[in-house]
């Protein structure tokens, strides 16, 4: 179970590899980070709720980079 500051602190790392690492797919962020999918899934909604992050379609995906 993730509760609200576990949520909030792998937010804090999606954006900090984000803004040393630029845009990046799901994927990349799970494996850079060593993180689940739903820590991924999670945190992305965190930032983007915030306005932090913008979103490229790309085929049947999405990259995302810091606003």
């Amino acid at each position: 179970m993730l509760d609200v500051d576990i949520i909030g602190e792998t937010a804090g790392k999606v954006w900090e590899y984000l803004n040393k690492h630029g845009e990046s797919s799901r994927a990349e962020l799970k494996r850079g980070l060593n993180f689940s999918d739903l820590q991924v899934g999670t945190a992305l909604g965190w930032l983007a709720r915030e306005e932090k992050l913008d979103f490229v379609a790309v085929k049947n995906t999405f990259r995302v980079s810091l606003v």
